[in-house]
């Protein structure tokens, strides 16, 4: 099914909220997963996108820079390779909403060596229970608190401070 600007699984503007709330102007960032929340971050933070789907590469920049990682997907994530290419050698945040299958998100915890995981990280859509036990699962391999959160519509989110 393909993502609309309406789609539930997009970004809550609540989870846009508390990132901002937390994160620095002109901090660095990566997402895993891009979408229409991207050019909203980029109004504030450097943004570094992993992103598998051509179509969404650049759709939601709207002129804003974002630097988008084309990393189409392999064994059930994205290209190692594009990834460990595109990534900047320091950034300051990780948001965790990618790949957007449930089935397929939790295959992030065995792609960690890509990632520095010594900073905040926010991963959306816990309400659904593979990503949740993911989630927690993350935090406990960094020796780290989960905080969940509510956002609208019954959906949550966590944070690893």
């Amino acid at each position: 099914m393909p993502r609309t600007e309406f789609d539930t699984t997009c970004l809550s503007p609540v989870v846009f909220d508390f990132i901002r709330s937390i994160l620095p102007d002109g901090s660095t960032m990566v997402e895993i997963g891009s979408g229409y929340m991207s050019h909203r971050f980029a109004e504030y933070y450097e943004v570094y996108s992993i992103e598998d789907d051509e179509k969404w590469i650049c759709r939601c920049s709207l002129c804003l820079p974002i630097h988008y990682i084309y990393a189409p997907r392999k064994n059930n994530f994205y290209d190692e390779d594009a990834i460990r290419s595109g990534l900047p050698e320091k950034y300051d945040f990780l948001l965790w909403d990618g790949p957007w299958l449930d089935k397929i998100r939790p295959e992030f915890l065995k792609h960690l060596h890509l990632f520095n995981l010594d900073i905040p990280i926010v991963i959306d859509d816990i309400n659904v229970k593979a990503i949740r036990e993911a989630a927690k699962q993350l935090a406990a391999m960094l020796g780290r608190e989960l905080q969940e959160k509510k956002t609208e519509n019954h959906r949550e989110f966590g944070y690893i401070p």
